[in-house]
Order: structure tokens, then C-alpha cells, then sequence
């Protein structure tokens, strides 16, 4: 008997490395860009797209505008033709919801202990400012939802800047 033989090369391409920075948590009404380099920074050579399903069937609309929060997907596709899919999690934190302003509107010169006020939010700060009222001061509650002014003989506007516990801001 005769016997044949033969045989062929077989390449096993390597799975692309795909390594995910998560982004940092943004404000409302931030975007996140899963597009931005930093995020892969380090992965292999390729092709991204990005996608709402770990199966990447469903493609995200704008990767470059993410806000909502949630779980995405990149997948790295090789010039071998190999794939590799990564989660990226997104944190959208919501604003601090803030009331307008309540007090005296029209004190007069040189008035004391004048209170003003927004609603309270729990775990929130408020820093409030005197603008363009020279010769006034905060007199109490620097820090919360009421403060009292001594005011001077200059006409201005009060502002307060509320920073919720996640560190987002809102500004009345």
C-alpha cells in the first residue's frame, strides 16, 4: 500500500486587547464621549464601534454624546477579522433642584438681620453671594438654605450656588 499524506498551515489570529478607562461621572446636562482615546487607550490595533447590547446587535445612535446613564459596549474588531466586546459604564448625575429665591425684594438702606431663603434639599450646601451691594454682609447661615443680611446703601442682587451631596451644582 501506498500511503498519502499531506498538510496545511493553520494562523491562530490573536483576540484584540480592549481595555476600557471608565469615564469619569458628569453633571446633568453633560455628555460623556465614549469616543474620546482615553477611554481605550492601551487596546490593540482596530476598528471601534460602540453599541446598547453586550451581543453588539443593537448599534448606539451618538457614542459621542452619551447622556444617559447606563452600560454601553465597545467592540474592537482586528484587521484579522477578530472581536473582542468591553462594558463602559456611563454615571449621568442629576442636578440639584432648586426653588427661587424668598425675602424682602426692596429692603430698605441700611437694614438688618433681613432673611432669604430657597427650600431646603437634604445633604445639599448652599454658598450664597452678595453682588454689587458694597457696604452688606451675610450675617448668618452661610452654608444653608437661609442666610440674614445687613444691608448697606447699595442697590445689587443676592445669588445662591446649591451643591448637592453628588457634587453637582445649580445656581439661582
Amino acid at each position: 500500500g501506498c500511503i498519502g499524506a499531506d498538510s496545511i498551515d493553520i494562523v491562530v489570529n490573536d483576540v484584540p486587547v480592549l481595555l476600557i478607562t471608565q469615564p469619569e461621572a458628569i453633571c446633568q446636562p453633560g455628555v460623556v464621549d465614549l469616543t474620546n482615546p482615553q477611554i481605550t487607550s492601551g487596546s490593540s490595533a482596530g476598528t471601534l464601534s460602540y453599541w446598547t447590547d453586550a451581543d453588539a446587535t443593537a448599534a448606539l445612535a451618538n457614542p459621542s454624546a452619551v447622556n444617559v446613564s447606563g452600560t454601553y459596549y465597545i467592540k474592537l474588531s482586528s484587521a484579522d477579522g477578530c472581536e473582542t466586546i468591553a462594558p463602559v459604564v456611563v454615571n449621568v448625575l442629576p442636578r440639584p433642584v432648586t426653588s427661587a429665591i424668598s425675602g424682602e425684594t426692596t429692603p430698605l438702606c441700611e437694614s438688618e438681620g433681613i432673611v432669604y431663603s430657597v427650600n431646603p434639599a437634604p445633604t445639599s450646601n448652599f454658598q450664597w453671594s452678595l453682588q454689587g451691594l458694597d457696604g452688606s454682609s451675610i450675617v448668618a447661615g452661610q452654608g444653608t438654605a437661609a442666610i440674614a443680611v445687613n444691608f448697606g446703601s447699595i442697590n445689587g442682587f443676592l445669588q445662591v450656588v446649591q451643591t448637592g451631596a453628588n457634587g453637582c451644582v445649580a445656581e439661582t
